[in-house]
């Protein structure tokens, strides 16, 4: 297969920039299939499929992108697939399991610290389908690694999403109500309280009272 000259290839890596930037797609994919010739990388040619069409098809790009991690993980790249499983994670906050994946690689590399963000993003991805007792379980297992305030806020997403999808167990729901609305009168975060206690008012009126109630007990 004819293999293109250093400076052809240069040529073709600008060019296809440009034509990215400027949203022209079919160019941009011949200049693709040019610089195919010139490499023999499978895993970076994908990514490099997968960062050409997230200018144009995000539902394309994430396949392209869980491809290529996949293809780095088998050749033991482990760093370079988590680099693009944390990407995963940030452009598609409602994946299970680009955050399982990423988790994995932490443990082959030994990332104690990287893999608690990514056991937080995913109970906050289980809150989306509705999985909030397993969410909490996970949380509560790193709770201790974050500060306050982060723990504060994931409790309020945490209530939101119990009472949105009709969480059963009540006490677990009023434990965790208690946990944001002390937080944030310990912080005097007046706006965030408001804002929360509204959320709380438009999902359950019921929930609300005993908010509110709680609220000025406190005072």
């Amino acid at each position: 297969m004819k293999q293109l000259s250093s400076e052809k290839c240069s040529i073709a890596w600008f060019k296809l920039a440009e034509c990215v930037e400027r949203g022209d797609r079919e160019r941009a994919f011949s200049l693709f299939r040019l610089l195919v010739h010139s490499m023999n990388d499978q895993p970076f040619l994908k990514k490099l499929e997968a960062d050409i069409w997230s200018a144009f098809d995000g539902t394309m790009s994430e396949e392209l992108y869980r491809q290529s991690a996949q293809l780095y993980k088998i050749a033991g790249n482990y760093s370079e697939s988590l680099l693009i499983y944390e990407l995963l994670t940030i452009q598609y906050p409602g994946s299970l399991d680009h955050c399982q994946q990423a988790i994995g690689l932490c443990d082959q590399l030994g990332l104690d610290k990287k893999k608690q963000q990514f056991v937080k993003r995913l109970s906050e991805a289980l809150l989306k389908t509705g999985d909030v007792e397993k969410s909490l379980k996970i949380f509560q297992s790193i709770e201790s690694s974050y500060k306050n305030r982060e723990q504060i806020e994931f409790y309020a997403l945490w209530v939101l999403s119990a009472l949105k999808h009709h969480f059963s167990e009540q006490h677990l729901i009023k434990d965790a109500l208690h946990k944001v609305l002390d937080g944030y009168l310990r912080m005097s975060a007046d706006a965030q309280l408001r804002t929360f206690l509204e959320a709380v008012k438009e999902l359950n009126a019921i929930w609300y009272k005993d908010a509110f109630g709680y609220c000025e007990s406190q005072k």
